[in-house]
């Protein structure tokens, strides 16, 4: 069984975004966080995520990082899970 870094992997990452367009500023974004070495994918998978959308301006915000944040987002995340019955 492959690990999570499986599709990080240089030659895998490069055939799975060929032709698609900024397949390049990606693959050098995931690059450069696989060069940190990350002890866990999902901290390599939330660097990624964060310089990819800071291409764009837009900020990437973990609820989970600080007790006020959680607070604010806890309603916010609840609707998102929660069925809508009416």
């Amino acid at each position: 069984m492959e690990s999570g870094f499986a599709i990080f992997r240089s030659r895998r990452l490069r055939s799975a975004l060929a032709g698609l367009p900024f397949a390049e500023d990606a693959i050098g974004i995931i690059e450069a966080a696989r060069t940190r070495r990350a002890k866990r994918w999902v901290r390599l998978l939330a660097k990624v995520i964060k310089d990819l959308l800071a291409l764009y301006g837009l900020l990437l915000v973990d609820p989970m990082d600080r007790a006020a944040v959680r607070k604010i987002a806890a309603p916010l995340m609840r609707r998102a899970v929660e069925p809508d019955f009416r």
